[in-house]
C-alpha cells in the first residue's frame, strides 16, 4: 500500500504543475465510465482529432492492433470493455478504517472513487 500512496501523490504532484498548461489534459476514469462518449469527444477535440464512435467499441478491434502478443495482464483488459466494476474497487479492498489511513495520506487535490460512483475530493 505505501507505494500505491507515493505513486498517487507523485501523480497528482505532477498532474497539477501542468494543471493551467494548454498541453496538459485530465481525463477521470469514472467520467470514461459513466459518459463514454462525451468524455471521448472532449478527449478528442483536446488533441486535434476526430471522435468516431467506432472509439467506445475499441476493444472489438484492438486485438488486430495488439496481435497476438498479449501475455501482459494490461495488455488483455485491452480486449475488454471499459468496466464500472473498477469503481467500486476501493470500497471492496479497504475497510473503513483502513480508508481513512489512505485518504489522510494523500496528496491535497488527489480523488477516491467510492461506491456510490461519486468522486470525493480530498482537501487536506
Amino acid at each position: 500500500m505505501e507505494n500505491s500512496i507515493t505513486q498517487w501523490n507523485n501523480a497528482i504532484s505532477i498532474s497539477r504543475s501542468y494543471q493551467n498548461s494548454e498541453k496538459h489534459h485530465l481525463l477521470c476514469y469514472e467520467d470514461l465510465v459513466e459518459n463514454s462518449e462525451a468524455t471521448l469527444v472532449d478527449l478528442c477535440s483536446f488533441i486535434g482529432v476526430e471522435y468516431q464512435r467506432e472509439m467506445i467499441d475499441y476493444h472489438k478491434q484492438s486485438s488486430s492492433v495488439l496481435g497476438n502478443d498479449i501475455k501482459n495482464s494490461w495488455r488483455r483488459d485491452v480486449l475488454k470493455p471499459i468496466r464500472s466494476t473498477h469503481l467500486v474497487k476501493y470500497d471492496q479492498l479497504f475497510n473503513e478504517s483502513q480508508k481513512e489511513e489512505i485518504e489522510a495520506r494523500l496528496y491535497r487535490g488527489g480523488t477516491v472513487s467510492t461506491n456510490t460512483h461519486t468522486t470525493m475530493k480530498l482537501t487536506h
